[in-house]
This record gives C-alpha cells, structure tokens and sequence, in this order.
C-alpha cells in the first residue's frame, strides 16, 4: 500500500515538473491504464493523516489491513469524514493521531474489515 501512495506522488511530481504532459502519456510511459492512472492519482486526495498513516506502516505489515479498494472509498468524502472513517476502519489509525505508537497492529483486524469492508461511501 505505501508504494501506491508513493507511485501516486512519483506520477504526480513527473505531471508538475512538465516530465510527463498528461496522464495518458503516464500511462503509457508505466504501461498502465489511464483509469490505473487516475486511480492511483486519486490517493493524493486522501487527507494528510491518512497519507502520513500509511506512509509510516512497517514493513510487513498485512495487506488486509489497509487496501488500496478502501483507501480509494475514502477520496471522495470531504476530510472530516475521511478521518471519521479512517478512525472507524483502519486498525492502529485513531492511535496514530494521538500518539508516536506505530500504527500497524494486527490486533482488531478482522474485527475492522468486518465492520467497513462492506460500507457505501
């Protein structure tokens, strides 16, 4: 999950230095969809504490924790509501945004995924 995001910020630094012209010419330069494109774009719009929070999980951490499918249900909320929801579904988040703990745990997870896998925006 931390390399979307830092593919998303690559994509993004390659379209405001002028490297790349457009999302369709990343594309083709990543061998990807433009819609891939625009989906890992899209992780930029989370709000900065849910990028932080993603960016300082440890490696190993598992992939049903934090999936780049829940992550994206999040861009469309306004920032509140994104944080609202993060402290609800993402396990160790609340506690990341008090503390300097380290935010993956496994502890919760299950319990987590049940309860947002299945949430509409």
């Amino acid at each position: 999950m931390v390399g979307h995001v830092a593919l998303a910020a690559e994509f993004q630094n390659l379209l405001d230095t002028g490297d790349v012209r457009s999302r369709t010419e990343l594309a083709e330069r990543f061998e990807l969809t433009r819609a891939r494109v625009t989906q890992l774009l899209n992780l930029l719009s989370l709000a900065p504490e849910v990028i932080a929070f993603v960016r300082a999980l440890p490696p190993g951490t598992p992939a049903r924790q934090v999936t780049e499918r829940g992550l994206r249900r999040l861009t469309s909320l306004p920032v509140a509501k994104q944080i609202a929801r993060a402290k609800a579904c993402l396990p160790g988040f609340a506690a990341f945004l008090t503390s300097s703990v380290e935010p993956a745990t496994t502890r919760g997870v299950e319990r987590a995924t049940k309860r947002c896998s299945g949430q509409q925006r």
